[in-house]
Order: C-alpha cells, then structure tokens, then sequence
C-alpha cells in the first residue's frame, strides 16, 4: 500500500509537469508511475487479505482438542502448476486450506 500511495504522488507530481509542458517522454513517465501505483496498490490489497485471513483462520482440531498432538499437514497449502500448450503459457496458484 505504501509503495501505491509513493508511486501515487510522483504520478500526480509528474501530471502536473506534464500539463505544464506536455511531451512525450513526460506522458510515458505519467503512465509508468500510474501503473507502478496500481500494482503497489493491488498487490498491498492481496497481501493485507492474505494477511488477515490467515490470521484469523484456525486449525479446527487445535481449537477442539488443545492437547492433541500437532498434525504432519499444515493448516494451508500452495501449489504452482503451470499450464503449456501450443497455443497457451501461464500458470496457477492453487491455495489448499
């Protein structure tokens, strides 16, 4: 969320100089800062949630039987699996609770 609100500002500073005197060189400026603040602030965004769900999710069989011995599996997992074809190429997360 910082670095949004960092990119942010520059952007609107770097608006400012280019309604002054608009070139190109400055809109591409204008344009990378506004991006840099969007990703800065999607990315903070996904990280606060992931953040504050796992912090207030619990591990059932923990909260019923505190004595029990801690399971071998952990509470959440993330797997990778990427996706090739002639025509695609990408990837995705898979997030197990």
């Amino acid at each position: 969320m910082v670095v949004g609100t960092i990119f942010g500002i520059a952007a609107l500073s770097a608006k400012s100089s280019f309604d002054d005197h608009p070139t190109y060189s400055k809109a591409d400026t204008v344009h990378n800062y506004t991006i840099a603040s969007d990703v800065g602030f999607g990315a903070g965004l996904v990280l606060l949630l992931g953040g504050t769900m796992f912090y207030f999710i619990e591990d059932k069989d923990e909260a019923a039987a505190p004595q029990a011995k801690h399971k071998s599996n952990p509470a959440a997992r993330v797997a990778f699996e990427p996706i090739l074809s002639q025509q695609t190429r990408g990837g995705s997360f898979t997030f197990k609770f």
